[in-house]
C-alpha cells in the first residue's frame, strides 16, 4: 500500500524533494503526511521529501510551508 501511495504522490507532485530539490534516486524520497495522520493519504496532505529533509523536518531542524 505504501508503495502505491508513494507512486501516486510522485506522479502527482514530481520526483524531487519539495524542500531542497533532490532528485537523483527515487528510493531516497519519502512521503510526508502534512497533518501527521498516516491514514490521511489525500494527495493534498502528502509531500514528497528526500530522506534527509524528512528527518530534519520531524526533528524540527527545518520548517516546510506546504502548498497542497
Amino acid at each position: 500500500m505504501q508503495k502505491e501511495i508513494k507512486r501516486l504522490a510522485v506522479d502527482y507532485k514530481g520526483s524531487k524533494c519539495e524542500i531542497c530539490g533532490y532528485n537523483e534516486y527515487i528510493f531516497c524520497l519519502d512521503i510526508h503526511h502534512v497533518d501527521h495522520n498516516p491514514i490521511n493519504n489525500e494527495l493534498s496532505n502528502l509531500a514528497v521529501l528526500c530522506c534527509m529533509c524528512h528527518k530534519k523536518l520531524h526533528k524540527k531542524v527545518i520548517t516546510y510551508n506546504h502548498k497542497g
